[in-house]
């Protein structure tokens, strides 16, 4: 005594709309890890950008502290000449007027 399945007429068509889905869910994974490591060495190069930006930041950063150090400096030399010139011109005034 065999048994024997009808199987549904349109079984051989389900069967192939599965396989085709199928492939395109891996036509679309292939694609969706393409577009991950795209982004992955995308971002590996925009993480080495913002650290050179960064490093020039601070290498900015230094560089006005120290051109600022620089003009605290000056002032005060240029300060300090000033009253020199202004105690030596008095005393040259003194020295005129004793002269007359």
């Amino acid at each position: 005594d065999e048994i024997l399945i009808d199987a549904p007429s349109s079984w051989p068509q389900t069967y192939k709309a599965f396989e085709e889905s199928i492939r395109e869910r891996q036509s679309l994974l292939i694609t969706l890890q393409a577009q991950l490591e795209f982004s992955q060495a995308e971002s590996i190069e925009l993480t080495r950008e913002l650290q050179r930006a960064e490093s020039r930041v601070v290498e900015l950063s230094q560089s006005v502290d120290h051109t600022w150090s620089s003009l605290v400096d000056t002032r005060k030399e240029v300060d300090s000449q000033a009253k020199t010139s202004t105690s030596e011109i008095n005393c040259l005034k003194e020295q005129l007027k004793d002269l007359n």
